[in-house]
């Protein structure tokens, strides 16, 4: 199959100036309880196209350039805590982020999170394990601020190949999501069960907490659950729709209002 074409800046400025991004959410389960803790922000691009999986529009393979990056994932973080008005009351909501956005435009997030009376105590934002250690160690510091404001942080995809012990070090996140790749099957695979188990006691150790994406089979999740990993994601526990179809009966949220009742997790992921 041939690989679509990666996309010009001028293409990603112009699907944001035209306001075709669109969130769907996907939940996140407590294994214990069967409960939805709350639900992932997952953009998307004008369907049929070329643009409409993340991956595509952030330039995975090549890189958009700065201005271009910042101001998509600016329009992400927006899309998503817009949309997430309208999920059941009491969901958390998690956007991934750029690490750079992060760094240079805290306070355009603050001012966007204000504008939108989100309060700042329920987000938690997530940032890619993909950071190199030097970067990561400057991150932590552009983190200072988001955390005296009481958001939290998760770190994504971790154990897919990249430093993440550094990461879990010098970032200190609230959450971690472990990789797929260390998920899928794990009923058939002793050494996988192994290691999620000991991430799973080391998280514990550290005053994180465990989510694991990519469950797709009720042997997996039963794997998972008796490993004692707390949450878990994937299309075992439902397929990423629109923030509406997950409100089972419930009355729509018109707005989050100042003091929130739960937790609001913020996050967009870039490749599910």
């Amino acid at each position: 199959m041939k690989a679509r074409p990666a996309p010009a800046g001028d293409e990603v400025a112009s699907l944001l100036a035209r306001g075709f991004l669109s969130m769907a959410f996907q939940p996140i389960v407590e294994l214990s309880s069967g409960r939805k803790l709350g639900f992932e922000a997952l953009l998307r691009g004008p369907r049929g196209t070329a643009l409409s999986m993340p991956e595509t529009l952030f330039g995975r393979g090549h890189a958009l350039e700065d201005g271009v990056l910042r101001q998509l994932d600016l329009a992400c973080v927006d899309s998503a805590l817009r949309s997430g008005r309208a999920l059941p009351r009491g969901s958390q909501l998690f956007i991934n982020i750029q690490a750079g956005t992060m760094s240079l435009d805290g306070d355009a997030l603050f001012s966007l999170m204000d504008a939108l009376e989100v309060d700042p105590a329920g987000v938690i934002l997530e940032i890619s394990e993909s950071l190199d250690g030097e970067h990561a160690r400057a991150i932590a510091k552009s983190l200072v601020p988001f955390r005296r404001r009481g958001i939290r942080l998760a770190l994504d995809d971790v154990g897919a190949r990249y430093p993440w012990l550094h990461h879990l070090l010098h970032l200190a996140p609230e959450w971690i999501k472990v990789d797929r790749s260390f998920v899928k099957n794990v009923h058939r695979n002793p050494r996988m069960a192994g290691i999620l188990l000991g991430l799973q006691d080391l998280s514990r150790r550290l005053g994180a907490r465990v989510i694991a994406e990519g469950v797709e089979t009720p042997e997996d999740e039963r794997t998972i659950a008796e490993l004692g990993i707390p949450f878990a994601q994937g299309f075992r526990f439902g397929r990423p729709a629109p923030a509406e179809s997950w409100l089972d009966g419930e009355a729509r949220r018109s707005v989050w209002k100042r003091p929130v009742d739960a937790i609001h997790v913020a996050k967009r992921r870039i490749a599910d």
